[in-house]
């Protein structure tokens, strides 16, 4: 053949073959940049929700009170979307023009939920009466805003064992449980745990047995540093007053009350405003506030001696925590270990699958996830609340208990989200379907364990005849409403220098534990954060300061490579060893070193006891 009938043949065939393919390939690439744009958008979007929350919740000494818990979560899902807008701005969308692509987006809190959604508001108010819309079309009552909380629960009932109970969960062992079992009806609430090996020898000691090691638990001394003003009197006859400069950040006692920190003062300021005499003090605004003669004997009591001697200046709350855990698990065992997950749920939402998409990103379709993948339990596991069968410890993650409630919240919050998206299409008449993406069980785990935010985006032309659908899900790890295993740091007991002279490091540092302290304190995530006020006498001086100003150890709090040990490695009290090489090119077996597991399980259930759920406010919304 012919050179010049190759050149034809080249021209005529090959040539708009390669340019077909090559538009193609090009509009794939664009494709695929877009999502990865949009992938990217969201996420920063969501991390934009969850930090607007952590501020005003961490700063809020109401945040988990429910009105105001409910309005830093509008808050946050408005940071959302204006995060949103202005990360799409570029390609023309608008805050308002948003909605019609997020049809869902869900705050998990600690003992429930909301969701943000359209949906059909058919009452309105007028001089306090309500007023129903009869009207059909369904735009017409369409309402963007959260639908009423919901609670993580599971029905159970069996006509032969005689019980029908309900068991709300939350993001720990903290259950509230209400029903009839053998014809009597019953409601009480409180942490479920294995009572066994707990024992109070006296005083307000706790101690703990397990797997034939003991951890002996008594009064702790805690301590922070604190900036403050106060309020004092301008003149002879007290009419007038006035705040004072602020105070270099100094070191305080404390004991945990109810949510509120009280700090012993050995140089009380008497020309305060409050001063009654008693030389303890609580922070408000930043303001010393002294206590009353009245509240000193409420706090004698509860801590149970005098508390203006600094020899009995410390906290009890693990005390508390055990002592009230290990009165509802007896009393509601006999009531709750006969329950068979197996048999005996009646919750529709538990045992239903349900209709999810699934991108076809894998060709073989069985590798695919499409829901949820609850916990099979063998019949003798399936008595997820009798903690005398083994393995079965309810403070442990790998209990039948817990992913048993992990299943449960999984469930609950996946029937909402099913049906919220689905009804997205009464709404939105378009070419595309709205419809549940199938979310990982990584992503379950982190939502049943963590107070998040879940975003979800759709709808979107991407190119190529193709829409964007995909989720974000960011964990909020620094809150005042949940103490989570993780949210506990151990440092060295006691005064340090202001400036740092040690390191602070999670529970499962190999080198803290190779370490060997002999006095170690635990304190929270969030005691570790910057504070800030404004000391509105000092021409708004802005004062910063911490609370604990130890430097975080970078290998196993910011890196984690160090981070080895698990909180069930703790809690089960067991002979684990991790492989552990020192600075000097040293290597061998390194296991939890017993001081640092007493101080995180006493400080673990310090915290759990001082959130404000024991105020009884919890399960009321």
């Amino acid at each position: 053949m012919k050179l010049q009938h190759l050149s034809v043949i080249f021209v005529i065939i090959i040539l708009p073959i390669v340019i077909v393919v090559s538009v193609y390939t090009n509009n794939l690439i664009k494709v695929a940049d877009t999502k990865a744009e949009y992938d990217k958008i969201l996420m920063n979007s969501t991390y934009d929700a969850v930090r607007a929350y952590q501020l005003n919740t961490l700063s809020n000494s109401f945040a988990s009170v429910n009105e105001s818990r409910l309005r830093d979560v509008k808050a946050s899902a408005n940071t959302f979307f204006n995060s949103l807008a202005s990360g799409l701005s570029q390609s023309g969308f608008t805050k308002t023009e948003l909605n019609d692509y997020v049809p869902a987006i869900l705050f998990t809190l600690y003992d429930g939920y909301y969701i943000y959604t359209p949906y059909q508001n058919i009452v309105s108010t007028s001089s306090s009466k309500a007023y129903f819309s009869t009207s059909k079309d369904s735009s017409s009552n369409l309402q963007f805003d959260f639908k009423p909380f919901t609670y993580y629960s599971c029905e159970y009932k069996s006509d032969s064992k005689d019980f029908d109970i309900i068991v709300n969960y939350t993001l720990d062992n903290y259950i509230s449980v209400m029903g009839t079992h053998k014809g009597s009806y019953f409601t009480t609430s409180g942490y479920y745990i294995n009572p066994t090996g707990i024992s109070f020898p006296g005083g307000k000691t706790v101690v703990i047995s397990k797997n034939g090691k003991n951890i002996t638990l008594n009064p702790e001394e805690l301590g922070e540093y604190i900036s403050l003003v106060d309020q004092v009197y301008t003149n002879t006859d007290k009419t007038t007053q006035a705040r004072t400069s602020h105070t270099e950040p100094k070191y305080y006692r404390y004991i945990n009350y109810k949510e509120e920190k009280y700090y012993y003062d050995d140089s009380p300021n008497t020309n305060a405003i409050s001063y009654q005499g008693v030389n303890i003090f609580y922070l408000q605004n930043n303001n010393r506030i002294y206590i009353s003669p009245e509240l000193k004997e409420t706090l004698d009591n509860y801590v149970g001696s005098d508390v203006s001697n600094i020899n009995n200046f410390k906290d009890v709350n693990y005390y508390y925590y055990y002592r009230n855990a290990v009165d509802f698990s007896n009393s509601v065992y006999d009531k709750l270990k006969d329950i068979n997950v197996n048999t005996d749920v009646v919750t529709d939402t538990y045992n239903k699958e349900y209709n999810i998409y699934v991108e076809n990103t894998k060709e073989d379709t069985s590798e695919r996830e499409t829901y949820h993948a609850k916990k099979s339990f063998t019949n003798d596991q399936a008595y997820v609340f009798d903690y005398n069968k083994s393995e079965n410890d309810p403070e442990t993650d790998e209990s039948n208990f817990n992913n048993h409630r992990i299943d449960v919240i999984a469930a609950t919050i996946e029937a909402d989200l099913t049906n919220a998206i689905a009804n997205f299409n009464k709404y939105y008449v378009s070419d595309y379907s709205f419809a549940m993406p199938a979310l990982s069980e990584d992503d379950w785990n982190k939502i049943a364990n963590n107070v998040t935010v879940v975003t979800f985006m759709q709808g979107m032309v991407i190119g190529n005849y193709q829409f964007y659908n995909n989720y974000s899900v960011v964990a909020n790890t620094k809150n005042k409403e949940f103490i989570s295993k993780n949210s506990i740091y151990v440092q060295d007991s006691g005064e340090k220098a202001y400036n740092g002279d040690n390191d602070y490091h999670s529970i499962g540092c190999v080198a803290y534990n190779a370490s060997n302290p002999t006095s170690v304190t635990g304190y929270r995530n969030i005691d570790y954060e910057l504070q800030k006020y404004i000391s509105v006498n000092e021409d708004n001086l802005k004062i910063n300061y911490y609370l604990q100003p130890q430097l975080a150890d970078y290998d196993c709090v910011v890196t984690k490579n160090n981070s080895k040990f698990s909180a069930d490695d703790y809690f089960e009290f067991n002979d684990k060893t991790i492989e552990y090489t020192d600075s000097s090119g040293k290597t061998y077996d390194v296991s939890i070193n017993e001081e640092i597991r007493r101080a995180y399980i006493q400080a673990l259930a310090r915290e759990k006891m001082a959130l404000s759920k024991n105020m009884e406010i919890l399960n009321v919304h």
